[in-house]
């Protein structure tokens, strides 16, 4: 199993779907994304026919909103340093390594200024 299939069954795992991406140019690779948007759920079946085709090859993105009855995960996306400085003071830590405590961090391994959060409410 690459990467990628371990990052989408970690994000299934927590019940988000998980659209493939260009995180390149910021765009889906899929048609008509907003119907796997939550409360809609993406099958077995169509996760497995985007990984046969290749579909995750540019990436992949967790689809914010109600992930389980009555609790959402939301996610905020940093692009820069001071992006990430200013989501840390409001979320109320010092470091990313305080915050992932307690909220989720992906940061990108080709640019640590690119940053995000996801927490559950």
């Amino acid at each position: 199993m690459d990467h990628v299939e371990q990052a989408v069954q970690y994000w299934r795992s927590l019940d988000f779907n998980v659209i493939p991406f260009n995180t390149h140019v910021k765009m889906p690779n899929v048609d008509e994304w907003a119907k796997f948007q939550p409360p809609n759920k993406i099958s077995d079946e169509q996760y497995g026919e985007w990984f046969r085709l290749g579909t995750y090859n540019q990436g992949l993105a967790v689809c914010c909103g109600q992930v389980k009855d009555g609790l959402y995960g939301v996610g905020v996306d940093c692009d820069n340093g001071l992006g990430i400085t200013l989501v840390l003071q409001a979320l109320g830590y010092k470091t990313l390594s305080e915050a992932s405590k307690h909220v989720i961090v992906v940061q990108h391994k080709d640019s640590r200024d690119r940053t995000h959060f996801i927490f559950f409410f």
